[in-house]
């Protein structure tokens, strides 16, 4: 039950720092023009997230923690496919309006609110403070 906690601790970790890192690339983005390299790294980083998040839901699955904890990897993946394909359109439909660009950046900010909320709400109630069984 230990080695759950402590590897559910540091998903919710990661998701907190993923979070924060979309805030901050929100607000870089919006206010200022990134440089490629910059781009480039950030997407590989969120690639990999979402790697993790696969092998994460698996793993909550497999070990039957609450169903609490599949809302994160579950949103991550669902976030991640649907911006992936939504930019996809954008890019080959040629609409890279400002107004689009300003959608992305609020989208992408409103959900690494949540992203920071819920993620600190889990640390919170399962995992820093208490010891609540975070298995079924």
């Amino acid at each position: 039950m230990k080695n759950k906690r402590i590897l559910a601790k540091w998903y919710v970790l990661g998701a907190l720092f993923f979070g924060v890192l979309g805030l901050i690339d929100t607000l870089i983005t919006y206010y200022s023009t990134p440089t490629l390299l910059y781009l480039n790294f950030i997407s590989f980083l969120f690639l990999l997230f979402f790697l993790a998040n696969i092998f994460f839901l698996f793993y909550f699955i497999h070990n039957r923690l609450k169903s609490i904890f599949f809302i994160l990897p579950i949103y991550h993946i669902l976030l991640y496919i649907i911006l992936s394909i939504i930019g996809i359109v954008v890019v080959f439909k040629e609409i890279t309006t400002p107004s689009v660009a300003l959608g992305f950046s609020v989208t992408a900010g409103i959900t690494s609110i949540f992203e920071i909320i819920f993620s600190l709400y889990l640390l919170g109630k399962f995992l820093l403070f208490s010891q609540e069984n975070i298995g079924q």
